[in-house]
């Protein structure tokens, strides 16, 4: 229920950023709303798994492995798309880091567990 009521107010959002973006002509304003939109949301799914986590005995460990090899890969990928040789690519690269950034927020919250 709570991700059905997020994406609905965070079209809301949206749309009135890309309105926001369209009468400004900055296109940065919309980049950095949908980052954050869909990161939230990739956060917003692993509330189960958290949930679960915080219910069993024992120390919350962060795990390295998994930091490094997933985690700044994509954020390095997410933030590629200001570099502005890939300007030609902008609306094809838009929805990979849309996905991008949701499988981020995602594999955020499986870095840290409890051992």
């Amino acid at each position: 229920m709570l991700i059905y009521i997020y994406l609905i107010v965070g079209n809301i959002l949206l749309q009135k950023i890309i309105r926001i973006s369209e009468a400004t002509y900055n296109q940065i304003i919309l980049v950095w709303g949908n980052l954050i939109f869909y990161f939230v949301l990739g956060i917003l799914l692993t509330i189960p798994f958290f949930l679960s986590e915080t219910k069993k005995e024992g120390n919350w460990m962060i795990n390295y492995k998994c930091l490094l090899a997933f985690i700044l890969p994509l954020f390095a990928v997410v933030f590629l798309y200001f570099y502005p040789i890939l300007l030609d690519l902008s609306y094809v690269l838009g929805h990979v880091i849309n996905a991008l950034s949701v499988v981020a927020g995602y594999s955020l919250i499986f870095i840290v567990s409890k051992k």
